[in-house]
């Protein structure tokens, strides 16, 4: 009489597909971490842009519109809600709120002679995005104040600083930047 082996399923194939399985899990776990990274980059420079370009357009519109009187005497952001200068998804009962969900304030200001400017003043501005933030927005105003610092004042002559930038949005915390717009 001749002995048959007892014939086991192997154990082995099955616990493979398990690591297959494993693996394919992994990988697209992975795959998707790496797509949430690239969209959050993305995402924030995003916010950055458009803030910039907001405010931007918000101050050109006010130039404008305050131009036929001669000075900002006035304005204020009930005034420039009312007159449809910011995005409508920027306005929030009487108040305009940026891109970091704080209340802006838009005020006459004084470059020269009274109420020859508009300041329109952008809290909460996180350090990681001041720099960029600044940077964009900065073309269109005679004077940026970031923190306290005077960054560019067209007035003096001076330029961006990109060194009294870079300091007055270190520090950690938000930042306050003052962004004054003087007559066309």
């Amino acid at each position: 009489m001749r002995l048959q082996p007892i014939s086991r399923p192997d154990r082995q194939a099955g616990f493979s597909q398990v690591v297959d399985l494993l693996l394919m899990l992994g990988g697209v776990l992975a795959i998707l971490a790496v797509g949430y990274a690239i969209w959050h980059m993305w995402q924030g420079s995003f916010t950055v842009t458009k803030a910039a370009t907001n405010v931007q357009h918000m101050a050109t519109d006010a130039q404008s519109s305050w131009s036929q009187q001669g000075d900002f005497q006035g304005i204020n952001a009930t005034s420039v809600i009312n007159l449809h200068i910011p995005p409508k998804s920027m306005v929030h009962g009487n108040q305009i709120i940026n891109a970091w969900n704080q209340p802006v304030s838009v005020n006459p200001y004084t470059l020269t002679t009274p109420n020859d400017a508009a300041e329109w003043v952008e809290p909460g501005v996180p350090e990681s995005d001041c720099g960029k933030f600044v940077t964009s927005a900065a073309s269109g105003f005679s004077r940026v104040i970031v923190g306290g610092t005077t960054v560019k004042d067209d007035l003096t002559g001076q330029a961006l600083s990109i060194a009294a930038l870079a300091n007055a949005c270190s520090g950690g915390g938000t930042k306050t930047v003052h962004l004054i717009v003087g007559r066309q």
